[in-house]
């Protein structure tokens, strides 16, 4: 996360997550979701697919 995202107290991000810019997480955002919004919402869950093109994107 950034300084532009907002964690709310008692907000749990699973591991693996991707959040997104300006989200305000006020809930619970389970493993391996995307999400973003105000509030933050889980949008869907990151395939292995989308991990090999980060990775690509990346390396």
């Amino acid at each position: 996360m950034t300084e532009k995202e907002k964690m709310l107290a008692g907000a749990k991000i699973g591991s693996g997550c991707v959040i997104g810019a300006g989200s305000v997480v006020a809930g619970e955002i389970p493993d391996g979701f995307l999400a973003y919004g105000n509030p933050c919402k889980p949008v869907r869950k990151i395939t292995e697919a989308d991990a090999i093109a980060l990775k690509k994107e990346l390396f």
